[in-house]
């Protein structure tokens, strides 16, 4: 039953609210797995969502960075095996 205030939506052929659960466990998962295992869904569970959000974002720039520094790793002993 849809009412004013809860208007029954539909996100990706899925109720909102399944939606948005589904949501939040993948930013979980993903926040347990960039932790690797620091940060388990039962303690992600208990952080208010801007808490949450804000650490997943914290968790992606530093997995971007390890991988702009690996990458740069790679080129630089390339390099170094050219000029042998």
């Amino acid at each position: 039953m849809r009412n004013f205030f809860e208007p029954a939506q539909i996100i990706n052929g899925k109720p909102y609210k399944v939606w948005k659960y589904e949501e939040v466990l993948k930013e979980q998962l993903l926040i347990g797995i960039l932790s690797k295992g620091a940060c388990p869904i039962n303690v992600s569970n208990e952080l208010p969502v801007n808490d949450r959000r804000i650490l997943l974002t914290t968790l992606q720039q530093v997995q971007e960075e390890r991988h702009k520094q690996l990458e740069m790793a790679k080129q630089a002993n390339m390099a170094k095996g050219k000029k042998v």
